[in-house]
This record gives structure tokens, sequence and C-alpha cells, in this order.
């Protein structure tokens, strides 16, 4: 057959941290074409690195318009400058991608380049270690270790319930792009990032009122407001019941997903289900036009709560996952902890001041309804005490390990 395929190429860049300070790489002039006769994609790039140190080349690709990616580190039909490159101009690889992907549909699929990780450095060859060699090794382990995962997701099932009762979503095993594109969003959400995660189950809603008013009775607690409780204006009923539940620190929110047979999601879990396999600025889309349609924000929610599961839920089936309320997530917060590229199932700084939360609240505007937007809050009140804050927008939703 001949290959006509729309093929858009993605590059992303990953650094690496040495001796406490983050050095980066760069690929960049990278152009491609089709060689349909032969049924052949030509890929060529340069590569810089500032400690000219060989660098892991892979190749991706997507039969869903980059929905879910593939990494393919050693298929027969690649050939050239992958795996263990080092830096310069004039890169070349060479996929005979029509010998491997009779199958794929020519309108979806789509091919990207990605940096993985640095090897070792060019004086390295020099040693009895061959870098490449150990790349390679590991690559390969890695792989297996992926695939193996990605079978055992096709066996789980779509949704469960949890102990709670609750509906739970299966978010499956995968690569994402993790962060803001450069030049978008804050700092803290520099660099984007490929992640890997492993496949996990998400709340399809927020913590209700029914849920944790349970808790609190089986656990012996004062059970939180349903309106403000750090201001001094008097305090507003919004309704319990399927409400979310709010003015939550993060060891209560902790506490509350441990009783109730789980645990807090991981930031980078939480974004993978934000995401829900998409890329763009928000998870419907590179606007917020639509914003309306899937959260309770300032322009829509009248500033206050509103019960869980009323407005449309992103692709993977999760309700109210940006705006209603703040939610806490497992991470301590670092500003720059993406600088350091955490690629595999990534669990935070192993201390800090500030715990994640994510995907905005009833009270803010749709910069905060972005999925790469992260912030941190101090998770500590004692009880009792009068927080002056925010803490009628904080929420949380729980993760169980398949």
């Amino acid at each position: 057959m001949k290959l006509k395929m729309k093929i858009g190429l993605i590059v992303l860049a990953c650094g690496f941290l040495a001796a406490g300070r983050a050095r980066t790489q760069e690929i960049n002039n990278v152009q491609f074409k089709l060689d349909s006769q032969d049924k052949e994609v030509h890929i060529t790039y340069d590569l810089f690195d500032s400690q000219e140190r060989a660098v892991e080349v892979m190749v991706q690709a997507s039969n869903d318009q980059g929905k879910t990616w593939d990494i393919l580190p050693f298929p027969q039909s690649l050939a050239g400058d992958l795996h263990g490159v080092k830096p310069g101009k004039g890169k070349s690889i060479v996929w005979k991608a029509g010998d491997e992907f009779q199958g794929f549909s020519v309108e979806l699929f789509q091919v990207r380049l990605v940096l993985a990780q640095v090897v070792g450095s060019a004086s390295s060859v020099a040693t009895n270690i061959d870098p490449v060699a150990e790349a390679t090794r590991e690559a390969v382990a890695e792989e297996k270790e992926n695939q193996l995962e990605l079978d055992k997701t096709k066996n789980l099932p779509q949704t469960i319930a949890g102990k709670d009762g609750e509906p739970m979503v299966l978010i499956p095993a995968g690569y994402f792009t993790m962060g803001s594109p450069d030049g978008k969003g804050g700092k803290d959400e520099h660099p984007a990032h490929q992640v890997w995660i492993s496949s996990f189950y998400m709340d399809q809603y927020l913590v209700t009122f029914d849920q944790y008013d349970k808790f609190c009775d089986a656990a012996g607690r004062q059970k939180p407001a349903d309106g403000y409780t750090s201001y001094k204006v008097p305090s507003p009923h919004w309704g319990r019941g399927r409400q979310p539940v709010l003015n939550l620190t993060w060891k209560e929110a902790d506490d509350y997903c441990k009783w109730a047979g789980g645990r807090l999601p991981t930031e980078a879990e939480w974004e993978k289900a934000a995401r829900g396999g998409t890329e763009t600025t928000y998870f419907w889309g590179k606007d917020d036009g639509p914003a309306s349609n899937y959260a309770w924000y300032g322009s829509n929610s009248r500033h206050k709560t509103w019960p869980v599961g009323q407005l449309k839920p992103n692709p993977y089936g999760l309700y109210d996952i940006v705006g209603n309320l703040w939610e806490w997530v497992a991470d301590w917060y670092g500003a720059d902890y993406y600088a350091e590229r955490p690629g595999r199932n990534p669990a935070g700084p192993e201390e800090g001041k500030l715990k994640v939360l994510r995907g905005g609240s009833f009270s803010n505007g749709t910069d905060c309804l972005q999925v790469a937007h992260r912030s941190g809050w101090d998770p500590d009140k004692e009880d009792g005490e009068e927080v002056m804050g925010h803490l009628h927008e904080h929420g949380c939703r729980c993760a169980v390990t398949p």
C-alpha cells in the first residue's frame, strides 16, 4: 500500500541532575520527510549537550492522534542516530514505518522524538564501561517492564467501587507530557517532561460530605463546616450530602483516603488523570471558552461549591477534576522540582514546607483550571485553630493501586 500518513512531529527535551545542579540538553532543527515508495520516514535533527555527553534518543508512535504513545526503543525497522547519541549536527534516523505499522490508521498516526536521559560522558568511552551498551540494557529492561504494565492494564476493569462505595475510574499506564510548554504557565510548570505512570484508579467524583461525615462518625472526629471558616463573617451553609467536602487540611484528606482503603494521588498521577490523554492547555482544548461546561469557577459558581457530577466530565470520565475545589495530592511542593525531570512514577521532593494543591476552585479564574497549574499550601492545622486563608476551597479525591 502507499504510505500517505499524516505525521505530526513533537520534539521533547529532557534534563539531567548531577552534583545538585540541573544540566540540560536540546534537540532542534528537526526535519522529516516520507518516502512513500520505500515506506520510510526520514528524520534529521541536531543534538546539543553542554557537557558533550551521550544522550538517549528514542522514537514514539501514536495511533490515536497523540492521545496515547508507545515508546519504541529498539524496533528492527529503526536505524541511525538513536539511543546513546553523541552531540552534534546532522543526526539522522530512518524508520521503515510501513513495514512495522501496516495496521495503523493513516489519519491518526503520529511520530515524535524524545530525549530520555543522559547515558554517559564523551570521555567515558576510555573506561571499561560502554555507556551506549549500558543505556541499551537499561532501556530494554524498562521497555519490558512497561509492556508488562500495559498488558496488565488491558485486563483491568474500567471502573470499580471503592471501599467507601463510590465509583473509581481506571487511569491506564503509559507516558504523558507533564507541565507546560516553555513560555506558557508559571515558572514552576517548566520544563515540560515525559513521565511514565503505572495504572491506578481514581475517584470519579470529589469526596463528598456524605462520605466524609461517615468517616467522622466512625473515627470520632469533628465534622467540617460546609462554608467559610476562615473569615470573620457570618458563615454560609452550602449544604452537605453530595456537596464536595471542604475545609480539609492535607492531613485530614490523607487520613480519609487511608480510611477509605486508598491514598491521595501523587501530583503526576493527578495531572495524567486530569489531562485524560490530552496535551492541550485545558483538557477540553487550547482555549478557556468552554470552561463553564466542565468546571465551577469564578464566572459561573456564584462563589460557592456545587454538588459533584453536574457538569461534563473529562475524557477519562472524571467530574469536577478542575474547579469546584482545589484537590490535595500526596507530594511536597517544590518550585524547581521539574528541573530534575523525574521520569517514572515520580512522588515529588522528599521534604518541604508546603503540600501540592491541584485543579483550582469555585473562586478562581480560568488560569487555575489549566491542567498543568500548580499551587502549594501549608498542610498543617491544629484542631480548633482558625486558619486565615482559603481552607474552604480545599477538598480531595482518592486513588487506589490495583
